[in-house]
């Protein structure tokens, strides 16, 4: 079978698009690739940034806990020191009740007027001897607060005072 010219022209036609188009359409494919490539760029930096901040996050907290465990020990060992220096007060304590033991009834006396809050410690006014002796220790009970002197009081023989305790009713 031979083919007429028409038939060979009809095979061969492609349709004709301007350049015009075709530039168009080749700067819409750049603009798609380009938008494809920033938005690309911008999902990989936000994940950076996530990133970033959940470490940084983490490294916060680690460092919150280190605090916090550096503030546990640091209560504990003053809680230890209390305890120490309570323990010491109670044993100064009963080093002058077991003094006290050993005088006589005639050397103990009790010659008190009253007593003063000055910066923090108490002080017992002895009416003869005209001194303020401090007062250590403080048991509360229920009704009352026992303010006890120190041993220091039996340390200086010109004193001559020993006072066991005495009582503030409130």
């Amino acid at each position: 079978m031979k083919k007429t010219k028409r038939e060979e022209e009809t095979l061969i036609y492609v349709p004709y698009t301007p350049k015009k188009k075709q530039k168009k359409k080749k700067k819409k494919k750049k603009k798609k690739k380009k938008k494809k490539k920033k938005k690309k760029e911008e999902e990989e930096e936000e994940e950076e940034e996530e990133e970033e901040e959940e470490e940084e996050e983490e490294e916060e907290e680690e460092e919150e806990e280190e605090e916090e465990e550096e503030e546990e020990e640091e209560e504990e060992e003053e809680e230890e020191e209390e305890e120490e220096e309570e323990e010491e007060e109670e044993e100064t304590l009963i080093r002058f009740f077991c003094q006290l033991g050993s005088l006589a009834p005639r050397d103990i006396f009790f010659l008190f007027v009253s007593f003063s809050l000055h910066h923090g410690v108490y002080y017992l006014f002895l009416t003869e001897q005209e001194l303020a002796i401090p007062l250590v220790g403080m048991c509360h009970s229920s009704r009352a607060q026992q303010l006890y002197l120190a041993d220091e009081i039996t340390r200086n023989p010109t004193h001559r005072v020993c006072a066991v305790s005495f009582t503030v009713w409130a």
